[in-house]
C-alpha cells in the first residue's frame, strides 16, 4: 500500500507540473475515486457509463457500474462479511451478441436488452449511459426507480 500511495503521488505530482493528462486503466474503485476526475466504466470492451468521480459511489446509473461499487468492500465493511458478488459469468471476447452484453447478468434487463444494444446517451451535463433502463441520477441510490424509454 505504500509503494502504490508513493507511485499514485508521483503520477500526480507529474500530470500537475507537465499539465498533461493521466489515463489510469483500474479496477481497484478507491484508487480510481482517489486518482481521478471523470469515470469511463468498461463492460465487454464498450464505455457503459461516463460519469464525473464524485458521482460513482452514490450516483451510477447503468446497472454494471452499481454493481461494481456494490461489491468493493469500504473501511466500514466488516471483515467477516461476505461481499457482494455479480451473478453470471462475462462474455468471452466475440461472444456478444445483438443485444447489451450486460442483460444476462442484469437485473433490470428486459426482452429490449437482449435484442438490441443501447449507445451512449446523455443523462445530464457530464453524464452519459449506455442502457435502456438506467437507474436515473436524481434517484441513484434506489435500484427500482425506472427509467422511461
Amino acid at each position: 500500500m505504500a509503494v502504490q500511495r508513493q507511485v499514485l503521488g508521483l503520477l500526480a505530482e507529474v500530470r500537475v507540473e507537465s499539465g498533461a493528462a493521466l489515463l489510469l486503466i483500474s479496477h481497484d474503485l478507491a484508487v480510481v475515486a482517489q486518482v481521478c476526475e471523470r469515470v469511463l466504466v468498461m463492460y465487454a470492451g464498450l464505455i457503459v457509463e461516463n460519469l464525473p468521480v464524485t458521482e460513482l459511489l452514490d450516483g451510477a446509473a447503468h446497472p454494471y457500474t452499481r454493481a461494481l461499487v456494490g461489491a468493493a468492500p469500504t473501511m466500514t465493511t466488516d471483515p467477516g462479511t461476505e461481499l457482494a458478488t455479480i451473478p453470471g459469468r462475462p462474455p468471452e471476447p466475440g461472444e456478444t451478441g445483438a443485444g447489451c452484453p450486460f442483460a444476462s447478468r442484469c437485473e433490470r434487463a428486459r426482452e429490449r436488452c437482449h435484442d438490441d444494444a443501447p449507445g451512449l446517451t446523455d443523462l445530464g451535463p457530464g453524464r452519459q449511459v449506455a442502457c435502456w433502463y438506467p437507474v436515473r441520477p436524481a434517484a441513484a441510490t434506489s435500484h427500482t426507480t425506472e427509467a422511461t424509454s
